[in-house]
């Protein structure tokens, strides 16, 4: 629909703080896992499983949020959504097993889902797609500095008042954010579907995305990128000891170099546009993700060179090529979806972390360590990039 200025504004001023919500749920708890696996006494292999638990959450959401999204509007999902943010961290920062941890991990994935899918909706009901780019890599900022620095903000929460005090101010803050949303942001839905809620409709929407090559290949790009974030956040806490030995927030910043060059990538983006050059955004992404491949093979002892300093850059690359690549597929992939843009979002996502997900589990007992599976992640990332590229070579009508 087309929109004023104001209303946009007021979106994206809603939609800034919404986006935060997802890597305050995953970066800012990675860190402090060999914590939670001390003071409950389990084993550092059982704790992996509050990432994996909340990454299914997220990944189950996908199959029904965006119906919710097109059928009852944005605005009114994503307040429930948040609140339940905050009921599930409240129930993590008070259990005292592991178990019930996880089982709140679950309902969190399910709630925080809601976060992206509703954002690429929103997005889509306000801005044409030459400027949707543009508002996902303004977005994009916020969620890379979030991502920079949420590891080192648990962490410290966690050292200074132990892992309780980081769900807590999850809580805090996704209760804040859902009151945010219902004051300020604005329904975007012009028209709600009847239907949406209709197996055979969510279907019809589902064949009508997978038919095109431009949402096949951007969706592919984002599995790829995601299977190498997915693999840092289960893996960086246990790898940190040995990458970089002597240092206490070794975890951190491990986790925060990959939001660093995802701040650095978006950055360049948005650069790009201005130039006017933003087509070569998903190439140039591509060879960053080579690189990060490049450099943390190299990381193996292939150089002889110091692993840990080699792993950071290559994170820093990384992050780098998804910042390019992230809002480019995005944009391109819900491109020409408006009538059921909440669930071709959703979709999207699906997609992502479906495949993932699948690949992290097919691969990772063939492979030595997670070293080994980043390096094949980036490597993915990279042929994947060139074919969101290829596969919608002229940017939707008006995108330079």
């Amino acid at each position: 629909m087309a929109a004023d200025a104001a209303l946009q504004r007021r979106a994206l001023a809603s939609l800034a703080l919404v986006a935060c919500v997802l890597p305050l749920c995953t970066d800012s708890l990675s860190p402090v896992l060999p914590r939670i696996a001390t003071d409950l006494e389990v084993a550092p292999a059982a704790v992996k499983l509050l990432i994996s638990a909340f990454t299914l959450g997220f990944g189950l959401a996908h199959l029904f949020v965006g119906s919710l999204l097109d059928r009852f509007g944005r605005r009114p999902v994503l307040v429930a959504a948040m609140l339940l943010v905050a009921i599930t961290a409240s129930t993590g920062a008070t259990a005292q097993d592991l178990p019930t941890i996880v089982g709140a991990r679950f309902l969190q994935g399910l709630a925080a889902a809601a976060a992206p899918i509703a954002m690429r909706a929103i997005v889509r009901d306000l801005f044409p797609p030459e400027q949707a780019i543009g508002a996902l890599t303004r977005l994009g900022l916020g969620i890379a500095a979030t991502a920079m620095g949420a590891p080192f903000l648990g962490i410290a929460i966690g050292t200074r008042w132990g892992w309780p005090a980081n769900f807590w101010l999850l809580a805090a803050l996704a209760a804040i954010i859902a009151a945010f949303v219902a004051a300020r942001l604005p329904e975007t839905l012009a028209r709600p579907d009847p239907l949406a809620l209709s197996p055979a409709a969510t279907l019809a929407a589902v064949r009508r995305a997978l038919a095109e090559p431009r949402f096949r290949g951007n969706a592919l790009a984002a599995a790829c990128g995601y299977g190498g974030i997915l693999t840092v956040l289960t893996s960086s806490a246990f790898m940190a000891p040995r990458l970089l030995p002597g240092v206490s927030t070794a975890a951190a910043w491990l986790v925060s170099c990959g939001g660093f060059g995802d701040l650095l990538g978006t950055l360049a983006g948005l650069l790009l546009r201005a130039r006017g050059v933003a087509a070569n955004t998903a190439t140039l992404g591509a060879a960053l993700a080579s690189l990060a491949a490049a450099l943390a093979a190299a990381g193996h002892g292939l150089l002889g060179l110091p692993a840990g300093p080699l792993y950071l850059g290559a994170l820093v690359a990384f992050g780098a090529g998804w910042g390019l690549i992230q809002p480019w597929a995005q944009t391109h992939a819900l491109a020409g979806n408006e009538r059921d843009a909440g669930r071709v979002s959703a979709l999207y996502g699906a997609t992502q972390i479906a495949l993932a997900s699948l690949a992290v589990m097919l691969l990772g007992p063939w492979l030595r360590e997670p070293l080994d599976l980043f390096v094949a992640w980036s490597a993915s990332a990279a042929a994947a990039g060139l074919a969101a590229h290829r596969a919608h070579s002229t940017p939707p009508s008006g995108t330079t």
